[in-house]
């Protein structure tokens, strides 16, 4: 009787030994920070959970991160596991040079790809992009792109092939065919700095043509040989099938004219990268831009190639607004910068909203700033399931979810107080400033205008997960206030801004605002705009500090409201020539509790707080009162916050970083298994 009893307990199930289950824990951690950390602790359960496990760590395989040794004392067990690898990223440097062993180890096993990347060696490439050893060691010999053809071959499931070096490539007709032949399922190209053809450039391609617009000549002189021929209809045959195309930088050698013009049609392309600088490469930029079902272009490259980069775009900005693209997604990069009036001309050209806009370096300023929040009547019943229908006209404003302005040097604080006010669906913002007058400044604004008793949050955008942008509490430096000078320096910033201080706020604002008016010297004053009189001698008025405060709380007032956020950046961003600028006339957001940081408390999902230069006088209360309440921190495994801390040597800064680990530590060790998987799984 006790034999059977034991051995009916010894059958009974665990219920987290059910695959179902299994499969579900182990795909709710794959969508965390620290999810390869997790998973893997989770292998060591037991031999039913190593078998859940093994496919989400065997999913991505870096052979960039294993030299030659590495990789074999590792051969056996990726022999066992290169059945699940999806996604392979190698450098080409590894074929027989690095990893001579890479065709026993690792390709033959391969067979269920669905993504290869390759790349190049890095350190032998200089700042510029440019390769500094241009030794045959560094170009894929013909013995090499035939087993990079042959990998291909082997994976009839690939989805995406990205091949990038800084020298040019000349693929052989073998690796076109077997793209264009052996991988039906091929939905992304990305190709960079790749050389279509055998023979040599011409030199109308080799050189940077600016007679953008003008007709391809037909082939150079001696005629085009058939396998270049064979080449050119391959590869545009593969560009015209593909979802997701990213060309940068390339050359063409002999083009037949004929088979330029007619074609590819690209009936299947949604998203388009794309960088050239010849006739010949904008040319087929151009019939890109007529894929009927384009939806997000990006105009870039990694590489600073561009000698006169401004020359392009008003061809450019032409040849996209022609067209009225229907876009959803527009990121024009720096190497190109696009005026004021050109990135107008583009907003007021789409056909509809867009939903992510990032213009890096650009000259971003009024004009583009109204294109993007001015209603459009054609807009009007745009998508009516998001809310756009009836009468209500939409605007770039009311449904962009990501807007990145980084670099824009005229973006004006006030600029940026607008966009945040205008644009409800934002989830991703970057700007270079925003000051703390401004945003107090709305504030009494609003409450002048609506008659609220209280100052309140004026940003519209609650959906915001993501806020990079230096807050500037004040304008002029504290000594300055405090000794009443009225010499005290400008506010020095770059990008150049509008100087904005107290002064700039009438005089019953700041009572709106609960600020005594006299005892700031802000009533009827006649001094230059940014200079504050000396105060009252004896008048027992609010000090500088006061006025500080009251700023900090109309900051912390809108920050407290975005309860979606996860990371917030509010350190200063500098050029070279910038640091050693004096902190004080540059004064951002004071972190501490006795400034208004316990306001934030509702900010349950923040995971990074980042404030590098802007230098902080954190106290251990303050950063103990971090780790508790801003729980998602913990969830990466790494210190959540980043920046320097002022008026602390190195060793004391050691200590509270030290110390913030620890209190996460003990939060997460005393909080159930529940609330641990919980706060993971929403992560």
């Amino acid at each position: 009787m006790l034999m059977t009893t034991r051995r009916e307990d010894s059958t009974k199930l665990d219920p987290m030994d059910i695959p179902e289950i299994r499969n579900l824990v182990v795909s709710n951690l794959s969508s965390t920070t620290n999810s390869r950390t997790d998973i893997l602790s989770c292998s060591f359960v037991s031999k039913a959970w190593l078998q859940t496990c093994l496919p989400y760590l065997w999913h991505k395989f870096d052979l960039r991160k294993f030299n030659s040794h590495q990789l074999h004392l590792r051969h056996q067990g990726i022999i066992n596991n290169a059945h699940l690898i999806r996604h392979l990223s190698l450098e080409h440097m590894q074929f027989y040079e690095l990893h001579p062993h890479l065709q026993d180890y690792v390709l033959p096993y391969c067979r269920a790809l669905q993504r290869i990347e390759f790349t190049e060696t890095w350190k032998s490439v200089d700042g510029s992009g440019t390769a500094m050893d241009h030794s045959d060691k560094n170009k894929l010999r013909l013995r090499e792109w035939a087993d990079i053809a042959a990998l291909t071959q082997h994976n009839p499931e690939l989805q995406e092939f990205r091949i990038e070096n800084s020298n040019v490539w000349t693929p052989p007709v073998a690796f076109w065919r077997a793209l264009a032949e052996d991988v039906p399922a091929l939905r992304s190209l990305q190709i960079l700095r790749v050389t279509v053809g055998q023979g040599k450039i011409s030199t109308a391609e080799s050189s940077s043509s600016y007679s953008v617009g003008s007709s391809t000549s037909n082939n150079t002189p001696g005629g085009s040989t058939p396998e270049e021929d064979v080449i050119l209809d391959i590869f545009l045959g593969i560009c015209d099938r593909v979802e997701e195309l990213h060309l940068d930088t390339v050359l063409f050698t002999r083009v037949k004219t004929e088979r330029w013009i007619n074609g590819p049609t690209f009936s299947h392309l949604q998203k388009l990268t794309y960088f050239g600088q010849s006739a010949m490469q904008l040319e087929l930029f151009y019939k890109a831009l007529d894929a009927p079902g384009l939806r997000e272009l990006t105009w870039g490259s990694p590489y600073r190639v561009m000698e006169q980069p401004a020359i392009f775009a008003p061809f450019l900005t032409v040849e996209i607004a022609k067209r009225h693209l229907a876009l959803e997604v527009l990121d024009l990069q720096e190497e190109v910068p696009f005026e004021d009036r050109e990135l107008q001309y583009i907003l007021l050209s789409l056909s509809r909203p867009l939903l992510a806009l990032r213009v890096k370096g650009s000259g971003f300023d009024v004009r583009s700033l109204e294109a993007l929040l001015q209603p459009r009547p054609s807009w009007a019943q745009w998508d009516a399931g998001s809310g756009f229908a009836g009468e209500l006209m939409a605007s770039h404003g009311s449904t962009i979810h990501t807007l990145n302005l980084q670099g824009c040097a005229m973006v004006t604080s006030a600029m940026v107080q607008r966009l945040l006010q205008s644009c409800p669906q934002l989830e991703v913002f970057v700007a270079w400033e925003i000051k703390g007058i401004d945003i107090l400044s709305a504030q009494t604004e609003s409450q002048a205008q609506y008659g609220h008793e209280q100052l309140g949050p004026t940003w519209a955008c609650g959906k915001l997960r993501q806020l990079e942008v230096f807050i500037s509490v004040f304008s002029i430096s504290q000594d300055a206030w405090r000794r009443g000078t009225t010499t005290a320096p400008e506010y020095r910033t770059s990008p150049p801004a509008t100087t904005t201080t107290f002064t700039a706020m009438s005089s019953s604002s700041l009572s709106a605002a609960g600020c005594n008016t006299n005892g700031l010297g802000l009533s009827s004053s006649s001094l230059p705009l940014g200079v504050p009189p000396p105060p009252p001698p004896h008048s027992g008025m609010p000090s500088f500090s006061e006025a500080e405060r009251q700023l900090h709380r109309a900051v912390y007032r809108e920050l407290a409201q975005l309860i979606k956020l996860e990371k917030l950046v509010i350190g200063k961003w500098r050029l070279a020539n910038e640091y050693y600028q004096n902190p004080a006339e540059e004064q951002g957001l004071d972190l501490r509790l006795n400034s208004g940081l316990d306001t934030l408390a509702g900010l349950t999902r923040l995971r990074e707080l980042d404030f590098r230069n802007t230098p902080q006088n954190l106290d251990e209360q303050d950063v103990v009162w971090m780790a508790e309440h801003f729980g998602e921190m913990s969830v990466s495994g790494e210190v959540g916050f980043r920046g320097r801390f002022a008026g602390h040597d190195v060793q004391r800064h050691r200590e509270l970083e030290a110390r913030f680990k620890d209190v996460q530590h003990r939060r997460m060790s005393s909080a159930t298994p529940h609330e641990v998987n919980s706060k993971r799984t929403s992560a």
